[in-house]
């Protein structure tokens, strides 16, 4: 009884968390919506303004700013994102939260890799990164 008992104690936890991460993923994806169309409108400032302090620390305004209106100048406005993988690791940090995108742009597509921190349940931009061969060559 016991031993069946602790079984659906773990199994309760695992079906939690599970439930946790999908609703991590699902604000995530919204968060991503929401950047495409700051990106979009070269509202790069607001981008900047939701990312957490350990992106701050790792880059400046200016610089991520910089690269933003790279992407927009060279690639165009989001046409279309696709999710296409998502892993959460939670850690002694918080909750990160990572989602890949396929995602097509006027001018080419991209590979983005969005990554959030989730403290205090609320979610913020710890990372960005494109790959694009199409902004390369533009």
């Amino acid at each position: 009884m016991v031993r069946r008992l602790s079984f659906l104690f773990v199994l309760a936890v695992f079906s939690l968390s599970g439930c946790k991460a999908q609703e991590s993923i699902d604000d995530a994806l919204a968060d991503i919506s929401t950047f495409h169309g700051d990106l979009d409108a070269g509202d790069y400032g607001r981008i900047w303004k939701e990312t957490a302090p350990v992106f701050r620390e790792a880059t400046s305004k200016d610089k991520f700013e910089g690269l933003l209106k790279a992407i927009h100048t060279k690639l165009g406005n989001v046409t279309k994102s696709e999710q296409v993988g998502w892993r959460v690791n939670a850690t002694t940090d918080g909750t990160y939260v990572v989602v890949q995108m396929a995602t097509e742009f006027a001018e080419g597509t991209g590979q983005e890799v969005f990554t959030y921190l989730r403290n205090d349940n609320r979610l913020s931009l710890a990372g960005y990164n494109i790959q694009s061969n199409d902004m390369m060559v533009k």
